[in-house]
């Protein structure tokens, strides 16, 4: 398996990832009241505001290619990113 196949894998399986613990139950109230899980503003795109996704973007970039999925999975296990359309599982269940 060449090493993009590996990392589009894992960016599937990353989206059944959900944060742990007490980061967990910071995650769900911060998306309830629409807030950053990272600053005070509001949040447009996978739990962060702009400036936040932006900064996390950039540095995901200059990850290496293998390891992205694996920064991405940590990520939102450590409850500083949500999976796609994660918000829309919590607000729904």
């Amino acid at each position: 398996m060449r090493n993009v196949e590996w990392v589009e894998l894992m960016g599937h399986l990353s989206r059944d990832v959900r944060a742990r613990g007490k980061a967990a139950s910071r995650v769900k109230e911060r998306d309830a009241l629409g807030l950053c899980l990272l600053c005070e503003r509001k949040a447009s795109r996978r739990g962060l505001c702009s400036c936040c996704y932006s900064r996390w973007y950039m540095r995901l970039q200059r990850t290496g290619e293998s390891e992205r999925a694996n920064a991405e999975r940590n990520a939102i296990i450590a409850g500083e990113l949500m999976p796609d359309r994660q918000g829309q599982r919590i607000r729904r269940g």
